[in-house]
């Protein structure tokens, strides 16, 4: 009897419930333990630690929660994802959300980031177009995640179900893995596309709490991400605009700037304040935006035209705002 009341005791024990028991409950345990009646508390799966690392213990709609409102999202067309949370825990206005490779667990790898804002409570929603960062998504079919951080502590508070992005002009990356394709093509020369920037202007960008920055432009040519293409020669083509004096909306009118790379590399502006001693600030970065080549050639394919795109963050902490314009057009000698 003993045996059977410590089994029976450790059930319970395993179930996280105190609950007292007089004999003849006992009495029962025995006989649902020798019938086999007795199940041993569910193990959790995948989809129940999908949602909140820190909250496990609670009843499951107690439990914080990210959601997405599709399973599949298909690049180019024009479809944007729904994302909601409902935390259960603490929440600040700093928390943010990051959209991540399904099997990445670093919370500073990140493909893209949102910060709730300080609008929105333990409810809420927000549209994620996921063809802003189409340049991590060079396979046919790519795997993703949300994560749900707190902004104080870090501490993450969700994760939503997985999501297959779908890109419908993947390059066919499966001959340049391959030995003896990647040898026989060496040989060959590299199809290289040639393009001018200019015009470039922002708007709207970070002030400082005493000064207006003295902003200019860094870009530069780089390999897409997640590709299996090697660092080529071309890589690293690096230019800059020149620095303009105590502005939010700089203007490089005159200045133009040529470009040649692979349809599957990217181009990265970065928008930089000018380092002075005599005033020195806490953060001389203004933002960032990485573009697909193949977006440039695409939309410049018919003449030249103005793209507007907001800066994006480097970090979730970082501090961005406004906008980077520019033209482009297509080499046609090049």
């Amino acid at each position: 009897m003993a045996t059977y009341v410590n089994l029976l005791q450790h059930s319970h024990s395993s179930l996280d419930v105190d609950v007292p028991m007089d004999e003849n409950e006992l009495e029962k345990g025995e006989i649902l333990i020798r019938q086999g009646s007795l199940r041993s508390p569910r193990r959790l799966t995948l989809c129940d630690r999908s949602n909140s690392d820190s909250n496990l213990l609670q009843p499951e709609q107690h439990r914080s929660n990210l959601s997405v409102d599709k399973t599949e999202y298909i690049l180019g067309q024009g479809e944007v994802v729904k994302v909601t949370w409902f935390i259960n825990e603490d929440i600040a206005a700093s928390d943010w959300i990051g959209l991540f490779m399904a099997d990445e667990c670093n919370p500073n790898n990140y493909l893209d980031e949102k910060h709730r804002g300080m609008s929105c409570g333990k409810k809420g929603s927000l549209l994620w177009n996921l063809d802003n960062v189409q340049q991590n998504f060079t396979d046919a079919e790519t795997r993703v995640c949300f994560r749900y951080y707190h902004g104080v502590d870090g501490d993450l508070r969700a994760i939503s179900p997985s999501l297959l992005v779908k890109n419908p002009h993947a390059l066919n990356d499966k001959l340049a893995s391959n030995g003896e394709a990647l040898n026989s093509r060496s040989l060959e020369p590299i199809h290289l596309v040639h393009f001018r920037i200019s015009d470039i202007s922002a708007k709207y960008l970070k002030k400082g709490m005493f000064f207006n920055p003295d902003p200019y432009v860094k870009m530069s040519i780089q390999p897409g991400k997640r590709t299996s293409f090697p660092h080529l020669p071309h890589h690293g083509q690096e230019m800059k605009t020149s620095v303009q004096s105590n502005t939010t909306c700089p203007g490089w009118p005159s200045e133009e700037f040529t470009f040649e790379g692979q349809t599957s590399d990217v181009l990265e502006f970065e928008v930089k304040d000018k380092f002075a001693k005599s005033r020195p600030t806490i953060s001389r970065f203004l933002g960032k935006l990485t573009i697909p080549v193949q977006r440039l050639v695409d939309k410049s394919s018919q003449g030249p035209v103005t793209l507007t795109f907001n800066l994006m963050r480097r970090n979730p902490s970082d501090n961005v705002s406004g906008l980077l314009v520019f033209t482009v057009e297509l080499d046609k000698q090049g």
